[in-house]
């Protein structure tokens, strides 16, 4: 068996035939077919949009500080609970080693 057949299945839930059959579509990279069965992609299709104007930058940062700013407000950090949590996974810790 192919050394790359072999990584596609230890790498996915392919059988030998589907693991043949990806690698040829995909020029015998077993990395490609690894990513293409795990859903990430790998064209050009993540890659952002080019912005046609200035103006649709500015608002589409605007939006994304809102929607952080908003977030932010529904889940606030609680200093206080965090530093007691902390407190008890160090303690935790102390005592197992």
């Amino acid at each position: 068996m192919d050394k790359n057949v072999q990584i596609v299945m230890t790498q996915t839930n392919y059988t030998e035939q589907q693991a043949i059959e990806y690698l040829r579509q995909m020029n015998n990279d077993p990395i490609q077919v690894v990513r293409h069965y795990l859903g990430i992609c790998t064209t050009n299709e993540n890659k952002t949009k080019k912005v046609s104007s200035i103006h649709q930058e500015i608002f589409k940062q605007y939006r994304k500080c809102l929607d952080i700013q908003e977030y932010r407000d529904k889940n606030p950090i609680r200093v206080e609970e965090a530093i007691e949590n902390l407190q008890q996974i160090h303690e935790k810790y102390q005592k197992t080693h």
